[in-house]
Parts: C-alpha cells; structure tokens; sequence
C-alpha cells in the first residue's frame, strides 16, 4: 500500500475509515477512473475482527462484484435454512432456501477473512495513516487537514465506525439507544453435522444464534444484559459449554467445546437521512447506522450502501462529482433499522401476552408460505 507524503493533494473521492466498509467500498471504486485515497487514523491493515458474519445472498454477490468472493469461497459455510425457536415457549419458524428459490440465503464468513481479502485487494491503493482534524466545505471541494497533510476531495464518504469522528467534526446529530446488552461471541464445536442451518433462539432477555461455519462448527452470538454475559465470561470453557448447552437444548445436538470468547457493546444508533447526505459528504456503514445484531442486518445494510455509490461514481465524470440527495436506499436502509429495533423489542421481553403473541405469530407464519416469503424478501432486502 502506497502512503501519501506530500503537504497538498487532490482526489476525486476520500475514503474515511479503514475497517471492512471503508476497505469495501475502495475496492469498488477502484474499478473507476477517479482518483480515490483512504485515510484512517491506524495503521493498515486494522488489527484482525472477531466476529463472525452472516452475509445475505445480496451481500455475496456483492463480494463477488468487488472481487474478493473467490478469495472467500473455501471459508464460507451456507446458509440453507434458518430455525427460529423461543426458549420455554410454543412457536418456531423454518425457513427453507429450497422452498424460497434460492441456492442458499446466504453465508456465514469470519471478518477476518473478509479483511484480509479486502487489504489484498487494496495492496496498490493511496492510504494515508493519519487523524482527521478538521472539515471544511466549498461550493467544489472539501477541505480535510490531518497532523501531516492537507488535502482536498470532490467527495467524501465518511465509513469511520460509530464514534465517526466526521460526524463529530460536522455536528452531525443521531438517535442513539443503549441498549444495555453485550454480545459474546465464539466459535463452537459440534458432535454432528450442522447441515448448513442456522438457529436462533430467544429467551427472556436476549437471543442466542449459532450460525453454520466451515466443518462441525458454529458460530456462536450469544446477545444479553451486560450483567449476564459478563457472568457468562466468568465461566471457564466446560461451564460455559454446559450453560450453552442448557439454553440451545437439543437443537444443534451435542455441543463440544468453544473457542476463545469476545464481546462487543450493542447500541442503536442512526441518523436522519436528510443528514446522512450532503452535497460532498456522505456517512455510510456504522457512522450513519449502527444496529443490534439480533436480524445481522448491519455490514449487509453497509454492502447495500457500497454497491449503490459505486454503482453512482461509476456513471459520472469526475468534474461533475455530487451526492445524491435522496439515495434511493434510504427505503431499504429503514427497513433494516426497523427489522433489527423492533425484533429485539419484541423477542427480548417475557410479558406474557406478549410472549403468547409472539408463538402465535411464529406458529402462523411457519404455516403460511406467503407470509414466509414475504419476510424472507424483507430480510434479503428484495421487493422493498
């Protein structure tokens, strides 16, 4: 990766933020003619991503238009069906790629290895390691200063995380939930074969997934108070299987042992569209939304995002770089954020009617295969 040096540089695009949607959306708009930089504060490539990410089959084909899916391929375990149960309660949902008219709704990747794809991917890009001081606005360019270079852009996208120090810098308002909740995530070892479904099982005050991975394994979400998964840290590795075990019953079968265990805070955070896009300024990815990863609809949300700028950029010169004002994601964008508040308002809560309600719901539409197709379209964000 190439470092910029000099005290004065214009590029068409600036990137802000390095992590997996910064990193994406260069890839994308390297297969452009326009001049693009990314900066971010550390070093590149970012230290390795915990997590393990369940990409919709929209998000796969979206790798692949970047040109790294190959690289994932042997990685990547699919999703064939998804099994949806509440712990102590009647009702379940199955849903079937087969019965949708799908190959696989999709696929469970580590970050890592979607990093470690992009940064290859970006080994001849303009990166620049420095902090992001100060923004300023003209009617053609946008001014950024950092501690050891001022440059100017025709655009900027902003995919600098949650704690965006763009959106900061800009006064950007946001709706922000702290949702109280921690989400431990791991890798666990099964007895039997997962056959490429994916669970998810609610209980009173949260929700455990486990997601198929590459060979007998699973990867684990377990998404609670943050009183109860830093309990759950406490445990050693035969406690927690054991405990795991308890709270998945019989579902994925024997559960053998766990891999080491990470957690991550879960918050709702988002801003108004009508903020999200300015003329030369756009926030993308975590910094305009970040969501509970109850319906894994954030780094899909993110890709969807990518795809439409890359798509955008592609189709104009570069003496005529403007924002969109009304992206046409935002439609998408808010189901997403509705999807993934609403389900962890509804599954994450033990009133009783409620609770009743929610079997019923799951018993109608595990029957219903209108009903099932239309959540499943929702969920893979088509026909929105």
């Amino acid at each position: 990766m190439s470092r910029v040096t000099s005290s004065l540089n214009h590029y068409d695009i600036a990137i802000i933020g390095g992590g997996m949607v910064g990193a994406a959306l260069a890839c994308g708009l390297q297969q452009t003619d326009l001049r693009i930089i990314l900066i971010d504060a550390a070093p590149l490539p970012a230290p390795p991503d915990h997590r393990l990410i369940a990409l919709n089959h929209s998000s796969c084909t979206a790798l692949q238009s970047l040109g790294i899916w190959d690289a994932l391929a042997d990685k990547a375990a699919p999703i064939l069906k998804i099994h949806v149960t509440q712990r102590g309660k009647f009702g379940s949902v199955l849903l079937s790629a087969q019965e949708a008219g799908l190959t696989q709704f999709g696929a469970v990747v580590p970050a890592a290895a979607i990093q470690h794809a992009l940064y290859a991917q970006l080994a001849q890009a303009e990166i620049l390691h420095a902090r992001v001081s100060g923004i300023q606005e003209t009617t053609e360019n946008v001014v950024l200063t950092t501690e050891n270079a001022t440059l100017t852009a025709r655009c900027v996208i902003a995919a600098d995380g949650t704690h965006s120090t763009v959106r900061k810098l800009l006064n950007i308002p946001t709706e922000t939930i702290d949702y109280q909740q921690q989400a431990l995530v791991t890798v666990t070892s099964l007895k039997q074969a997962h056959d490429g479904v994916a669970r998810e099982r609610f209980h009173a005050t949260g929700a455990l997934a486990m997601l198929p991975l590459q060979g007998n394994q699973a990867a684990t979400i377990w998404s609670d108070t943050t009183a109860h998964i830093d309990a759950l840290m406490q445990l050693s590795d035969k406690d927690f299987v054991a405990r795991l075990q308890q709270q998945m019953g019989h579902y994925a079968g024997k559960l053998l042992d766990v891999a080491q265990r990470y957690t991550y805070p879960l918050t709702f955070m988002h801003v108004k569209p009508q903020q999200q896009v300015r003329q030369r300024i756009a926030l993308i990815g975590n910094a305009a939304h970040t969501l509970h990863p109850i319906a894994a609809q954030g780094l899909n949300l993110a890709l969807h995002e990518i795809l439409f700028f890359v798509n955008y950029f592609a189709h104009r010169g570069a003496a005529s770089l403007n924002l969109p004002q009304h992206p046409d994601y935002f439609a998408q964008q808010k189901t997403a954020l509705q999807l993934s508040h609403r389900l962890n308002q509804l599954f994450c809560s033990d009133i009783l009617p409620l609770s009743m309600l929610r079997g019923v719901g799951m018993s109608l539409l595990d029957i219903c295969a209108s009903a099932k197709q239309h959540f499943i379209a929702r969920a893979l964000g088509q026909n929105l």
